[in-house]
């Protein structure tokens, strides 16, 4: 049975939550966000320089960084774009990551928003690692990088290809353009990172790209996010044991079986409908001559 990736039942304390899947993300970046400073915590109290430690054995750890160190870890690919090194920085890039990705899902629903989100910060971190290997000189090569905004940048790319002219109304007669607000979130991104780490304007621009590409192969009707919800499936199929077979069905599989027909009297297709009005209401909506058949007919091995 499959959990994550099929439909539930809304819950009523939080409305159309199980498909609000910008609101998942949101959680999920802030569980990362929690383990991994819970590590900053446990060193406080067995080290004498948690400070350091943190800084130079665990945030390497899940940082994407150039190629020659990447080569070492390359599973940073997937955990650098799911932490964060602030709470300040977290709370600013999840503001952003919900503006722009509800757009996404309210246009083209919400299996598409952990799709974009994980290919655009894949294809920016190898693009990342390629340019690093190819340009050892570029400025910023050794830095340190943990932030959401290849997959923000993505999802304002992708929200505004889907829709350019929408607007955040925020009453009846004031609304702001989502041009102007992906134009504050590209300007605030360039002046946080020309000075400190010039090198993530790079995944930035191939995250645009990223989401630029991934809504006109949707608008194509193509499905580029599919391979996700497949291969989630798939690993819940291996760790998740099969049910029986549904109620009525397997009660009707035991009848059948304990039931030893006389088909000379009666014909399987009438014993077969007594079984099924027996799963549907009960023995005591028998009639007399459906119960007598029933008795009759079990009476004698099945041929």
């Amino acid at each position: 049975m499959k959990t994550a990736f099929t439909t539930r039942s809304y819950s009523p304390l939080a409305p159309n939550y199980r498909h609000n899947a910008v609101l998942h993300l949101v959680i999920f970046c802030a569980v990362c966000f929690i383990l991994l400073h819970m590590v900053s915590v446990i060193l406080t109290v067995i080290s004498s320089e948690p400070k350091f430690v943190f800084s130079s054995k665990v945030l390497p750890a899940v940082a994407l960084q150039s190629a020659d160190v990447f080569m070492h870890k390359p599973w940073v690919l997937v955990t650098y774009f799911l932490g964060h090194e602030s709470f300040w920085n977290l709370l600013s890039n999840m503001l952003w990551l919900y503006c722009f990705g509800s757009v996404i899902q309210s246009l083209v629903g919400h299996r598409e928003i952990i799709p974009l989100f994980v290919m655009s910060g894949l294809i920016s971190g190898i693009i990342y690692v390629i340019f690093t290997f190819a340009w050892p000189q570029i400025p910023g090569r050794q830095a340190l990088i943990l932030t959401a905004q290849p997959g923000i940048t993505a999802f304002a790319v992708a929200a505004i290809t889907l829709a350019p002219k929408y607007r955040y109304y925020l009453g009846e007669r004031m609304a702001i353009p989502l041009w102007l607000l992906i134009c504050i979130y590209i300007l605030l991104s360039c002046l946080s990172l020309i000075n400190r780490q010039s090198s993530v304007l790079i995944l930035l621009a191939v995250a645009a790209v990223s989401g630029f590409g991934y809504i006109k192969l949707l608008q194509s009707g193509y499905k580029p996010g599919a391979w996700l919800y497949r291969m989630g499936n798939r690993i819940q199929d291996i760790f998740t044991p099969k049910n029986e077979e549904p109620w009525p069905s397997r009660i009707k599989e035991q009848n059948r079986q304990a039931i030893k027909m006389k088909k000379e009297q009666y014909s399987e297709e009438y014993i077969d409908a007594i079984l099924d009005k027996i799963n549907q209401k009960g023995y005591g909506a028998l009639t007399a001559e459906e119960k007598e058949a029933l008795m009759k007919a079990s009476k004698e091995p099945e041929s």
